[in-house]
């Protein structure tokens, strides 16, 4: 007998910067028959009260992007355009740890994408009951000529 184990994972996703708070549940099927863990008898269900928003709201965070952005000379040279998505973790008292990039567009757009997101400093944590708890968020750094 196949024994079907249910793996929840909340991703907090800021999708073309509307702050949109999304899950995945995602479906796991072992190969062998194993024994079910205690642990995974009860249902998980993670329900934020508050989920990650940056002080200013999404204005902010666009004001601060166009406020320090400088487009690579190697992109622009080759007319390169496209959107960088930053992940990154945000713990218990808003600091942005963990930044990768997990979208590359390359051309020095990447490395620009990181840059700009040591300037975005205040973020307010998720909050779940009446604990701060630690999150991850995807943004995404649009690189286009106009």
């Amino acid at each position: 007998m196949r024994t079907s184990i249910l793996i929840a994972v909340v991703t907090i996703c800021f999708a073309n910067l509307l702050g949109a708070q999304t899950a995945e549940v995602v479906n796991f099927t072992p190969k062998k028959d194993i024994a079910k863990p205690a642990f995974l008898e009860k249902e998980v269900s993670l329900s934020y009260l508050r989920p990650i928003t940056y002080q200013g709201g999404r204005e902010a965070i666009q004001e601060i992007i166009n406020q320090h952005l400088v487009y690579p000379e190697l992109a622009r040279e080759h007319a390169i355009e496209g959107s960088v998505m930053l992940q990154f973790s945000i713990d218990t008292s808003g600091k942005v740890s963990s930044i990768q990039v997990t979208e590359k567009v390359g051309f020095g757009c990447d490395k620009e994408a990181l840059r700009i997101a040591q300037f975005l400093t205040s973020w307010i944590p998720a909050q779940t009951g009446p604990n701060l708890v630690p999150s991850t968020i995807y943004l995404p750094i649009q690189f286009g000529l106009r």
